[in-house]
């Protein structure tokens, strides 16, 4: 490799991992400003964090870094190091964004702006971080293995089902059920503005790829939260008498 290939490769390197840093902020502002201040658990083990900080005197941004410890050693056996890397790198500062933000005031106290607010917001940085090739850890991840195993699921379709069983969960530790509805308004804007960021308004994309290495072209399309669907192709000959 030149050099001039190895500075281009390094400065491209570097600008993605300082655009991730603004990336992280927001999604930790929406957090810590809008969602938290409002007692929505929006899914996600942003929600788990959200409903363990309601029990034991930890700061969300901590319990975010800390729950994701399993998850991120799945990443490592699924997707390697560098990706894993790249994913705890943006949640470092996910977690010490929002433990920074959360001494800021609450932009809005009322629940359905904060859901609606808030999920926006989680969805621009999160489609924006997913589309850089990291993820902000926890579910993203899962939602990543399970997309292998069920490539024609949207990725905000599989946010949706997961986070719904969350905020499910939050109505054991929330003031009352108007704090779950909330919460549940604010995965499903989440949901819906995700697939608009990675995917767009347009829903007839379709690219016909033939190669010799189907497989692995599937995985790579897979792991930037494409869908793949196998097509089996088969020629016939036929003899004219």
């Amino acid at each position: 490799m030149k050099l001039r290939d190895i500075k281009e490769f390094l400065a491209c390197k570097v600008m993605r991992y300082l655009v991730m840093i603004p990336l992280a902020a927001l999604y930790a502002l929406a957090v810590a400003c809008v969602i938290d201040p409002n007692n929505l658990a929006p899914g996600g083990v942003t929600g788990v964090a959200i409903i363990l900080n309601r029990i034991i005197n930890v700061e969300t941004g901590t319990l975010i870094l800390v729950l994701n410890i399993p998850i991120l050693l799945l990443s490592l056996w699924k997707f390697g190091f560098h990706f894993t890397m790249d994913s705890l790198y943006v949640l470092f500062w996910v977690s010490t964004f929002t433990n920074m933000a959360s001494h800021l005031p609450t932009l809005t106290k009322n629940p359905i702006l904060a859901a609606v607010t808030g999920g926006s917001l989680c969805a621009v940085a999160l489609g924006a971080i997913l589309r850089t090739g990291a993820t902000t850890g926890g579910l993203d991840i899962i939602v990543k293995v399970l997309r292998i195993k069920y490539p024609h699921l949207k990725t905000g379709t599989l946010f949706l089902m997961l986070d719904l069983l969350i905020v499910i969960a939050s109505a054991a530790v929330v003031e009352s059920m108007d704090h779950v509805i909330c919460a549940g308004i604010a995965v499903f804007v989440t949901a819906s503005l995700l697939d608009v960021v990675l995917y767009g308004r347009d829903e007839a994309k379709l690219i016909f790829v033939v190669s010799d290495q189907s497989q692995r072209i599937a995985q790579l399309l897979m792991e930037q939260n494409i869908g793949v669907t196998y097509l089996e192709i088969r020629s016939f000959q036929f003899h004219s008498c």
